[in-house]
């Protein structure tokens, strides 16, 4: 009967917004075997989408914007590989999540081919969303999916050759559920007190607590840096299925750090004309190397901030040149990620004039000091300058204390 009771309100769901589900009443995907295009998929997006529109935001002030808080949200969608007898996927994988983004709820829909990302932000309520959802989910050719849900529990889905679903599900220990369940509805006591004993169906929290920071735009640890990002993957940071490497953690966290610098400081160098996509954000990176952190910056930039970028990378040697324009080519990423070969204080630097961010770190002995000449020749915005080895400030230093000594005696 439940059963029946769901599959009559998928199109409702689907077409005309969730209606408010009966009490206890808990969507799920029906685990076995199931028709994928005509069941399966139906619950996916339904679960998805349904999850998301129930509570909707509420503003109360700036401190109480609050959203649904239910278990039963969809905090990850994602599909990979082809499913036997469909077309090829046009993107290799395709990840529906919900964000905050200013303090909205967002669907933001993430596709990747092998060297990009491309990612797009929808309003919750916007139609558009469930043509989309519906297209990639049932009509993507996608063979595999995966639900990862907020309580942890995760649905794996893989789509047979007679267009059946297989669907298993996975969850985490009982006393970790439990001791969430209870410090959630904790907190939604807490809530309703504050909305004076609102619909308890709507079971809200405050978006600044934790327990929703699954809306943050890279759920991982807190992660600006996605793993699979293809410029990672390309320059062997990442694995081709975007697992970090253990020899290149370092690196990795080497490039979290710095981008969580970089957006700290950002409203420093960027206003409304970059926000508006009016002008573009022009950053030089100097002592560039290897560019890991040039080719992070336009990554985090363009893709994850969705800002017009256009970085130059400086360095002395010609092989450090020739070894990152191959990559920003392999990334496609050519037209707008640039490098000179020369000397920071006399390198030609185009669109040197209109200079937003000017990048130094590690920059070896007086490289630094070159740096921030130019920066502020250039009347730059913001400078990111972490000082490397003194080999000229130690030479100084020595010479004055045995001048000192000699003297002294």
């Amino acid at each position: 009967e439940e059963e029946e009771e769901e599959e009559a309100n998928d199109n409702n769901i689907i077409s005309n917004g969730p209606p408010p589900p009966p009490p206890h009443h808990r969507l799920r995907i029906h685990e076995g075997r199931h028709a994928f295009e005509t069941k399966t998929a139906k619950e996916m997006q339904r679960l998805f989408l349904h999850s998301l529109r129930r509570g909707g935001v509420k503003e109360n002030n700036e401190e109480e914007r609050t959203m649904t808080s239910r278990d039963d949200v969809v905090v990850k969608l994602s599909g990979t590989g082809k499913a036997p007898k469909q077309k090829k996927p046009e993107f290799k994988k395709s990840e529906f999540r919900p964000v905050l983004i200013k303090n909205e709820l967002k669907v933001q829909l993430i596709r990747f081919t092998e060297t990009q990302s491309f990612t797009k932000n929808f309003a919750v309520h916007d139609e558009e969303v469930e043509g989309i959802l519906e297209d990639v989910v049932a009509n993507g050719g996608y063979g595999n999916w995966r639900v990862d849900m907020r309580d942890e529990t995760a649905y794996d889905i893989r789509v047979t050759k007679s267009g059946d679903a297989f669907v298993s599900r996975s969850k985490k220990s009982r006393s970790s559920v439990e001791e969430e369940s209870s410090r959630s509805n904790h907190d939604d006591e807490d809530e309703s007190k504050k909305t004076n004993g609102a619909d308890s169906t709507k079971r809200l929290i405050n978006t600044s607590r934790k327990n929703a920071s699954f809306l943050a735009n890279d759920r991982e640890k807190k992660r600006l840096m996605r793993a699979d990002d293809p410029f990672l993957v390309q320059v062997g940071v990442s694995t081709k299925d975007g697992k970090i490497k253990a020899a290149k953690r370092d690196k990795y966290k080497q490039v979290e750090e710095f981008l969580h610098h970089l957006e700290a400081s950002l409203p420093v160098a960027s206003d409304e004309e970059y926000t508006s996509a009016k002008k573009p954000l022009n950053i030089v990176d100097l002592g560039c190397g290897n560019a890991y952190l040039t080719f992070a910056t336009y990554s985090f930039l363009k893709n994850t901030k969705s800002m017009d970028t256009n970085v130059v990378g400086v360095d002395v040697k010609r092989q450090s040149k020739e070894h990152n324009e191959a990559v920003a080519k392999e990334l496609g990423w050519e037209r707008d990620v640039s490098f000179v070969q020369g000397t920071i204080e006399q390198a030609e630097i185009p669109g040197s004039e209109n200079v937003d961010v000017c990048i130094a770190l590690h920059a070896c002995d007086t490289a630094t000091d070159q740096s921030l000449v130019r920066a502020v020749r250039w009347k730059t915005k913001l400078i990111l300058a972490s000082p490397c080895c003194h080999h000229d400030l130690h030479v100084r230093i020595k010479k004055s204390v045995t001048s000192s000594s000699s003297s002294s005696s």
